[in-house]
């Protein structure tokens, strides 16, 4: 059954204490017009006067603990003011409050509620909850395997994370300084690879170990995510040095061409949360 998003807009959260801000009378005659297009919807401001446009997941916004005047506005819909808990001061951020990744009537999979309003909004359409979890289709890479160097004779592990619906498997493969690919971990002893569900739902997830590394060991890695609908891929470079050899700063081989891929994929909600937090860094916000 479908949910209609109108439906799901009528919990509107609020957690913003107006009383502990230092806000000025509210002289509504004086507010501007009501805006018209606000992604993540419109509300009243802090101090709960004026219609202004709803900050979107992972804005800062004002809460009890930020004191004084407002500075950042209010959370939109389905959105709630919280304290990042990764900083030792309080920092108040807009968290979705709806956070199970769903699929839209559009045959898009959305991370959560939010980014499904977001993206409605912004495209001027009515997107309807078609079911909760991902959309059927292709899988994607969730957390790509990190690049390494070390030392002959040590040990490494790479981890790949992927999600999908149907739920993907992943595989393993090896491309040497010849562009010659071998799947992993084949028949040698100091490769292996472990497989896990989770940790989200419709996600796997998959160590390669390397032990005792090799200097032939070097090359890119490549971790292929694949179900019935259809693949995708990303890589990590591994240098092995010799133990008389001094690891640079900068050690990394490049990739071959053709296996620079999207690395991304940890999720649009994530990278564009740190990606404000970096903009708000810059400008002495944080």
């Amino acid at each position: 059954m479908e949910l209609m998003v109108p439906l799901l807009l009528a919990v509107v959260f609020v957690t913003c204490g107006v009383d502990s801000l230092d806000c000025p009378p509210c002289v509504k005659e004086e507010c501007p017009a009501e805006p018209t297009k606000c992604l993540a919807g419109v509300v009243r401001d802090s101090c709960g006067c004026c219609f202004v446009c709803g900050n979107l997941e992972g804005d800062r916004c004002d809460r009890d603990s930020n004191n004084g005047a407002p500075q950042y506005g209010p959370c939109g819909d389905n959105l709630q003011c919280r304290n990042r808990a990764d900083l030792p001061e309080k920092e108040a951020v807009c968290e979705c409050t709806h956070q199970k990744m769903i699929c839209g009537s559009n045959k898009e999979t959305y991370e959560n509620l939010c980014q499904l309003m977001e993206d409605a909004n912004d495209r001027g359409e009515k997107i309807t909850i078609e079911r909760e979890g991902p959309c059927k289709g292709d899988p994607w890479i969730a957390t790509a395997p990190d690049d390494a160097h070390l030392y002959e004779g040590e040990n490494t592990s790479l981890s790949c994370e992927a999600m999908g619906n149907p739920v993907p498997m992943i595989i393993w493969s090896f491309v040497d300084k010849e562009h010659i690919e071998t799947m992993l971990p084949s028949d040698d002893e100091h490769f292996s690879v472990q497989l896990r569900g989770g940790p989200e739902k419709f996600e796997m997830t998959s160590w390669l170990l390397i032990q005792s590394a090799k200097k032939r060991d070097t090359g890119s890695y490549r971790c292929v995510a694949k179900n019935d609908m259809g693949q995708k891929d990303s890589y990590a470079n591994v240098k092995i040095y010799g133990k008389g050899e001094t690891i640079p700063a900068e050690g990394l081989i490049p990739a071959p061409k053709e296996l620079r891929n999207n690395r991304n994929l940890q999720g649009q909600t994530r990278a564009r949360r740190e990606r404000r937090w970096q903009e708000n860094s810059r400008h002495g916000e944080l």
